[in-house]
C-alpha cells in the first residue's frame, strides 16, 4: 500500500525543510530587496490597468524600508477631527485612546436624548480578499458597538454591520488612502 504519492511528498520535504528559515529573519538586518516578476495571472489584480501593463512588460524591483512608507495609525484618520469615525491599524479592531475618547463622547449623548439609536458601519481598505474584509469589517462595527454597551447605552439601540471593502471613503493605492478606509462611522438616528 502507498501512504504518500511522489508529488506530495516533495511538497512535504520541501516544506520541513524550509520551515526553520522563517524566523531566521530579524528587524536589524539591512535592507532587503524585493523583486516582482509580472505574469498574466497578475492581470486579475487589485492595481489599476495601467499599473498592471506596466508590471507586465518588465521585472520591477523595489527597495524594502520602513522609513520610506511608515505605518500609518488610527490616528491618521482620527487626525481629521470628525468625532463620529474610528479609525483602526492593518488588520486590527482594537480602539485607541482617541477612539475611546470619542465613544465615550457618543454613549453620554445617547444617554442624554434617550429617542435616538445608532448604527456603526465597520470598513476596510483594498488589499486583502473579500471574505477577509468582510469579516474584518464586522469585528470592527462590533467592537464600537461592544464598548458603548459597556458605558451603558442598551444594545437595542445600536445596529452594527460591517461592508468590508465596499465602501470606500477615498480612492488611491498609498498608505494614506488605506488609513482613511480602515474605520468605523456611527451614524445616528431618530
Amino acid at each position: 500500500m502507498k501512504l504518500l504519492n511522489a508529488p506530495v511528498y516533495q511538497i512535504l520535504f520541501t516544506a520541513l525543510t524550509l520551515l526553520p528559515l522563517g524566523g531566521c529573519i530579524s528587524d536589524d538586518q539591512q535592507t532587503a530587496q524585493e523583486t516582482f516578476i509580472a505574469t498574466k495571472q497578475d492581470q486579475d489584480s487589485s492595481l489599476p490597468p495601467e499599473a498592471t501593463s506596466d508590471l507586465a512588460a518588465e521585472s520591477v524591483t523595489n527597495s524594502v524600508e520602513r522609513e520610506r512608507a511608515p505605518a500609518l495609525t488610527p490616528d491618521d484618520i482620527e487626525a481629521d477631527n470628525d468625532p463620529m469615525k474610528i479609525g483602526f491599524e492593518t488588520a486590527r479592531w482594537n480602539l485607541s485612546a482617541v477612539a475611546l475618547e470619542r465613544i465615550k463622547d457618543v454613549a453620554e449623548k445617547m444617554k442624554d436624548d434617550v429617542s435616538i439609536t445608532l448604527k456603526i458601519d465597520g470598513h476596510c481598505d483594498e488589499r486583502g480578499s473579500d471574505g477577509y474584509n468582510q469579516e474584518l469589517s464586522v469585528k470592527r462595527a462590533e467592537s464600537v458597538r461592544k464598548e458603548l454597551v459597556r458605558l451603558g447605552v442598551p444594545n437595542k439601540r445600536l445596529k452594527s454591520k460591517g461592508y468590508g471593502s465596499k465602501r470606500q471613503l477615498e480612492e488611491g493605492h498609498s498608505e494614506k488612502v488605506y488609513s482613511h478606509n480602515r474605520r468605523a462611522e456611527m451614524i445616528f438616528r431618530k
